[in-house]
């Protein structure tokens, strides 16, 4: 959700073309900015597609800022056709260099469950009811499956979560 059709196509070309992504700072970098910006890359993070990463969903978010625009620096020095005297950082060094500044904690579960649902629209690595499923089984709350068993008219108690109030 939020990403459209030709970013997709990109990401999959590129990775076509020069094999499997090595990690966040690698997809940044090899990535059409154009294409694949700051707002598509908090939909990824928020939705756990980069959840192979070294790294928390919550440590993206919050180094991503300084990934890009040290990927955009990269791009530039690349376009001026120019080397530093002495070289420069590996792309790994860089990576620790930026992520160490920022907590490696993951977002509370009920937080992570609403990103994904912000992001895609529906929760992908749990739900924020598992939690209470026995609570709610042993009060007799029927899930929606389970409303199409009971007869028209009939009592029922379900369990939910309000999303939104007007």
């Amino acid at each position: 959700k939020g990403v459209g059709a030709k970013a997709v196509e990109a990401l999959i070309a590129e990775r076509e073309r020069k094999g499997r992504f090595k990690s966040f700072f690698d997809f940044c970098s090899r990535v059409d900015s154009a294409l694949i910006n700051r707002r598509i890359l908090e939909q990824l993070i928020k939705s756990g597609a980069f959840d192979w990463c070294d790294h928390s969903r919550a440590q993206l978010l919050l180094a991503l800022d300084d990934i890009l625009k040290r990927t955009q620096q990269q791009r530039e020095e690349a376009a001026s056709n120019q080397m530093g005297l002495f070289g420069g950082k590996s792309a790994g060094d860089e990576e620790s260099a930026i992520f160490s500044k920022y907590p490696a904690n993951e977002w509370a579960s009920n937080v992570r469950l609403a990103h994904e649902k912000e992001a895609l629209g529906f929760y992908l690595s749990g739900h924020p009811l598992e939690k209470y499923r026995s609570e709610l089984a042993r009060m007799g709350a029927l899930s929606v499956g389970d409303l199409q068993k009971s007869r028209d008219g009939a009592e029922v108690r379900l369990g939910g979560v309000i999303t939104f109030l007007r």
